[in-house]
């Protein structure tokens, strides 16, 4: 079902990576798209891996609001 690697950016994978579900990845990939778009921008892809966090915490705040 999921072929990112979520694992893959250090950061990410150390605090993240493991508590990510299933349907974050889905509304995260529909909304930026795949890790792999941003391959040859290093830059770019650090702050992919940033704003998926920011994105995760701000999800998980709404879903505790619920």
């Amino acid at each position: 079902m999921d072929p990112v690697n979520w694992h893959e950016d250090y950061w990410f994978d150390k605090y993240y990576a493991g508590t990510i579900t299933d349907e974050f990845k889905t509304w995260w990939l529909g909304f930026y798209g795949r890790p792999d778009i941003y391959k040859d921008k290093p830059d770019e892809l650090e702050s992919y891996w940033v704003r998926c966090a920011f994105a995760w915490n701000g999800w998980n705040a709404r879903k505790a609001e619920e």
